[in-house]
């Protein structure tokens, strides 16, 4: 379980950071990768080592706290794109009522 978890974190890196060069393409198909890997982690029991489930737990922590900075940054970029589309919807009428087209 904590060599899955650490995968997803690591994901979760790779993820951020082509969240940061803009390929959502990528962004996606890495996602994917770690909701199977987070299905597989579902289905794993929590080992009776105390040590461990701290691990675990300070592990599951911060995928925790990298999703919800994933949520945020998709949101942003959710609302860039609803104002481009937006920009170029006014854009668009501005071209017609002007007879530009």
């Amino acid at each position: 379980m904590l060599d899955l978890l650490k995968q997803s974190l690591q994901l979760l890196a790779a993820i951020e950071k082509q969240i940061k060069e803009d390929n959502w393409e990528t962004v996606a198909e890495l996602q994917e990768q770690r909701n199977a890997l987070i299905g597989q982690i579902n289905t794993k029991n929590l080992p009776a080592d105390k040590n461990l489930q701290r691990q675990i737990a300070a592990l599951i922590e911060q995928n925790e706290i990298g999703n919800d900075q994933l949520l945020e940054q998709a949101k942003e970029h959710k609302k860039e794109l609803y104002l481009k589309i937006q920009t170029g919807n006014i854009s668009k009428k501005m071209n017609r009522a002007y007879g530009i087209e």
